[in-house]
């Protein structure tokens, strides 16, 4: 009824033991291993949407306290628009130098990748809330920036196709973790930068994208949906941009 858990590399597995926990007879007890949880605004969903099918659940300071012998509660929940596939259509936005609204969400979301808007208006672009959603334009040059990283890694291919646009060396810091998903992003990410024509290295748990004049290549997607999904964003910026293994 009790475990110490590694989160240092992933939260998935801390998301998965919570959702069991409710129904096993003791309950769990799960303690954050040194305290290093990568991705936490994933596990807090994950608490908020059981929480809301009638469970009980204590978060106290990386440690988690889940009752025994509770049952999940059918009701009706609305399922928030997905800030991180948002995240490709509001980068297009700033690639190709325009406006993009997405529908049912805004800057009040629970969702941590919702920093991907806050990161474009550090590069000059505007961010417009609207009674409908939120809007990202932009018109002008873009500009480098740097940002922790650790909590919202899924947007990080996409900011650094991004950041292969703009004027300067940005740098994304905290994603080591990045080795650790559908496949290495960080050498993925890298190796189609470079096949762009942009300079980007990994050093001391940070990435550094030297921004520029991208060109079109052939990007190999190692078999990842957001290697594929990020560098297609990118190639709506530059000529004869062609995706390996689409599907």
């Amino acid at each position: 009824d009790r475990i110490t858990l590694n989160c240092s590399k992933s939260s998935q597995y801390l998301s998965a033991l919570l959702m069991i926990a409710p129904v096993l007879p003791q309950g769990l007890t799960i303690t954050v291993a040194d305290g290093c949880l990568v991705s936490r605004p994933y596990v807090n969903l994950t608490l908020a949407v059981m929480r809301a099918f009638g469970i009980e659940v204590y978060d106290e300071n990386f440690v988690y306290k889940v009752p025994g012998g509770q049952n999940y509660q059918a009701g009706d929940y609305l399922v928030e628009v997905d800030a991180t596939q948002a995240s490709y259509f509001w980068a297009a936005a700033a690639i190709v130098k325009g406006a993009v609204l997405v529908r049912d969400i805004s800057l009040n979301t629970s969702q941590g990748d919702i920093i991907f808007v806050e990161l474009l208006a550090e590069m000059g672009c505007e961010v417009n809330p609207r009674a409908e959603g939120l809007e990202v334009s932009c018109y002008g040059r873009l500009k480098p920036f740097a940002a922790d990283l650790s909590q919202t890694p899924d947007i990080v291919p996409t900011l650094a196709v991004v950041a292969a646009f703009a004027d300067g060396e940005s740098v994304l810091q905290n994603v080591e973790n990045l080795r650790y998903k559908e496949c290495d992003r960080l050498e993925a990410v890298i190796d189609g930068l470079t096949v762009m024509g942009i300079e980007a290295r990994f050093e001391n748990n940070n990435l550094y994208i030297k921004g520029g004049q991208p060109k079109g290549g052939t990007i190999r997607t190692y078999n990842d949906h957001r290697i594929a999904m990020s560098f297609a964003v990118g190639g709506l910026g530059v000529s004869g941009q062609v995706i390996e293994n689409p599907q």
